[in-house]
């Protein structure tokens, strides 16, 4: 396996604009020029059934499979999310949960966990539709993935003319995502 392959796993809800989330980051690794596959499956109820999608990227060699069956990252928006897809984080992984819906205890020593309020943030921005910015925020700044600015312009650059207007709001949302991270962090 390649040392730049990043395998992610995004669950939550149908709703919750976990595969906006996902084709965000895609699109972010797309435009720099990174090996990238994106992989969504939602159940037929779509909104309030269980969703989730896969990214995976590498900077170097081409994707062999983007059917991930262990990961680096796990953005957990809910709580069945967390707890379907946890066990198979990567020792030395990055799991990333919605602290309004999954309460932040967790039985793994072996990677690194970040709670933050996603829902509220998102509020606090102005829509809690936003939340899908604040978590990939968040996974931005523990991860180290890529800077806010970039992710920010390959969101921009995805929006349709007649959605722009919701720009500036999600990119607060994905900056505020990434400062609760981080003080998440701090305080750990």
């Amino acid at each position: 396996m390649s040392n730049s392959l990043k395998e992610i796993v995004i669950g939550g809800f149908g709703g919750q604009g976990i595969l906006f989330a996902a084709q965000v980051l895609a699109a972010t690794a797309n435009d720099n020029d990174i090996n990238v596959t994106f992989l969504p499956s939602y159940g037929p109820e779509v909104r309030g059934g269980t969703c989730n999608a896969m990214v995976c990227m590498d900077r170097e060699e081409p994707i062999k499979c983007q059917f991930l069956v262990k990961y680096d990252i796990l953005i957990a928006m809910n709580k069945p999310s967390f707890e379907r897809f946890l066990p198979n984080v990567r020792p030395g992984g990055v799991v990333i949960v919605n602290s309004d819906l999954v309460d932040d205890a967790m039985d793994r020593g072996d990677v690194s966990f970040c709670a933050v309020p996603v829902d509220t943030i998102a509020a606090e921005v102005g829509d809690v539709k936003c939340a899908n910015m604040v978590a990939v925020g968040a996974m931005l700044a523990a991860t180290g993935l890529f800077g806010v600015d970039e992710t920010a312009a390959s969101f921009e650059a995805m929006m349709p003319p007649h959605k722009k207007k919701l720009v500036p709001m999600n990119v607060e949302a994905m900056k505020r995502g990434y400062a609760a991270a981080e003080e998440y962090r701090r305080t750990k």
